[in-house]
């Protein structure tokens, strides 16, 4: 249950946006809608990393997803589902507390399992994997470590370093696998070979890569720092550190944008952006209404969004000031990190799962009404959401067990 915390009582909001509906012609103050993207209409994306994508976005600006409500395409009971599944090559990966599954898209009947061998399975609970071509590159907090499984039926093709993994793997358009781990970031060849591992102040929690050829590495640590490292594409050449900055807290949410400045949210916040390039590091906003953002950042059309318990926020990606935010009654909580497709934004809540607009629907400055599209209900709570194959897939957790469901458009 979330703390007690001020609200705008609904009768007053309505009267106050009917009030600047009225006024809108002349003071011209009303934001009406969208206005920007548009639908996705491709049934054939994939979803290939833990937040969609190498820069962790969790955007997919072409993918069709349901947007007026949705319709399920199947649902089955999973064990343990805590974390985003990944949805390529046919397959919904889900990491589990014993290991990672994979189903068929279509129908959900499970194609095959890979669990950890390690001795403390209390630990050993699977992170999102990545998906490049016709290998899974998976992570676990205990043995095997980072392991590279064949797509078609979860075979372990190699296994690579002996640290304890605590970031999902990104694949890296040069061919480097890069992981988070306990000591710091892991750089592994597509045949399993260590390039090298940078030691870093605290565990690696989060990693992202650069647009273009993924020549530069950002990673988030325990420790409150965020990193980022030029990546050689050549042969026994280690990386170099580009610049390093101290934020306030834990990084709990990291994503590159499109020009390759970083965006961070950190335990207790702000929402830090953070310049890439001859500006070093340097912050360019910090944004305290964006304060710790559970379960990853999406960035999408020009804003960043995120949520925590109470709030969901979204925030002008130039300026760094709060375009909207929703706020939820003390009942209710926002449970997982949102995921974006076209022009819609869906998030999980504790009272089903959410479609909203994504540039907030009507309202007054940074005031809204919820700008809902639609609400689907779960069975429990949404604990991570993917976009792919013209559908939502979403994991829910409750106190009658785990499922993952597939949702095609209504």
């Amino acid at each position: 249950m979330s703390p007690d915390r001020p609200s705008i009582c609904r009768r007053e909001l309505l009267a106050g946006v009917a009030g600047l509906t009225a006024a809108s012609a002349t003071a011209g103050c009303l934001d009406l809608d969208d206005g920007g993207p548009t639908p996705g209409t491709d049934d054939s994306t994939e979803w290939s990393h833990a937040a969609a994508n190498r820069r962790a976005t969790a955007y997919a600006p072409d993918a069709l997803a349901p947007r007026t409500g949705a319709t399920e395409r199947w649902t089955i009971d999973a064990p343990g589902a805590y974390q985003r599944p990944v949805v390529a090559g046919g397959l919904a990966l889900l990491p589990t507390g014993d290991g990672l599954y994979a189903y068929d898209v279509e129908t959900g009947e499970e194609r095959w399992q890979f669990a950890s061998d390690g001795e403390d399975r209390d630990s050993a609970f699977a992170l999102s994997p990545a998906v490049n071509g016709d290998t899974v590159y998976v992570g676990f907090q205990s043995d095997p470590g980072l392991s590279a499984l064949d797509v078609s039926d979860g075979t372990e093709r190699w296994r690579a370093g002996d640290s304890d993994v605590y970031a999902a793997p990104v694949a890296g358009d040069s061919g480097t696998v890069f992981v988070g781990t306990d000591t710091g970031l892991l750089a592994v060849t597509e045949d399993g070979t260590v390039r090298w591992e940078y030691e870093l102040f605290g565990r690696g929690v989060r990693v992202a890569t650069g647009a273009g050829l993924g020549s530069t590495a950002y990673v988030g640590t325990s420790a409150g720092e965020v990193y980022a490292l030029f990546v050689s594409d050549n042969e026994g050449a280690g990386p170099e550190g580009l610049w390093r900055r101290k934020l306030d807290g834990e990084v709990i949410s990291l994503a590159v944008g499109q020009g390759g400045d970083c965006y961070a949210s950190t335990f207790g916040g702000p929402t830090v952006r953070m310049e890439d390039g001859a500006f070093a590091g340097r912050a360019r906003w910090s944004n305290a209404d964006a304060e710790t953002m559970d379960g990853g950042l999406c960035v999408a059309a020009g804003r960043v969004y995120g949520n925590n318990l109470a709030r969901f926020v979204a925030v002008d990606e130039r300026s760094g000031e709060t375009a909207w935010q929703v706020g939820v009654g003390n009942e209710t909580d926002y449970t997982c990190g949102p995921a974006a497709a076209g022009d819609t934004l869906y998030a999980g809540r504790s009272d089903g799962l959410f479609a909203y607009k994504l540039g907030g629907g009507v309202g007054f400055e940074g005031t809204r009404l919820e700008p809902r599209r639609f609400r689907y209900p779960v069975e429990g709570a949404p604990t991570g959401i993917a976009v792919a194959d013209g559908a939502l897939f979403v994991a829910t957790e409750s106190q009658a067990g785990s499922k993952l469901l597939a949702l095609d458009p209504a």
